[in-house]
């Protein structure tokens, strides 16, 4: 009876070494899983991030670009007007040396 209970006990302990490998190796793949959803979630919060920088990016240079337009037509204008007033000086600076001369 001794027998059969060492041998009863080494056959449990034989079960109980065959349930812990399978369970270190079913935590193995569920640690490996685990990793594999960690990289790819962690891909698509890069992807929705780098999204999200781009439209922005896109807002900020269109914003940008009607910023130059709204400037160059500002500018335009003023050029426009010193021209104006560059043509009204050389015509009296003109009539003045005409004067002067006759």
């Amino acid at each position: 009876m001794i027998k059969e209970t060492v041998d009863a006990v080494r056959v449990a302990e034989m079960e109980a070494d065959r349930q812990i490998a399978t369970a270190k190796e079913n935590a193995e793949g569920e640690k490996a899983q685990v990793k594999v959803k960690e990289s790819a979630y962690r891909e698509k919060l890069m992807r929705e991030a780098k999204a999200q920088a781009d439209k922005a990016m896109n807002e900020v240079v269109k914003k940008c670009n009607e910023y130059d337009l709204v400037k160059e037509k500002q500018i335009e204008k003023e050029v426009a007007e010193l021209k104006a007033q560059s043509d009204q000086k050389i015509n009296v600076a003109v009539d003045a040396v005409i004067d002067s001369l006759i």
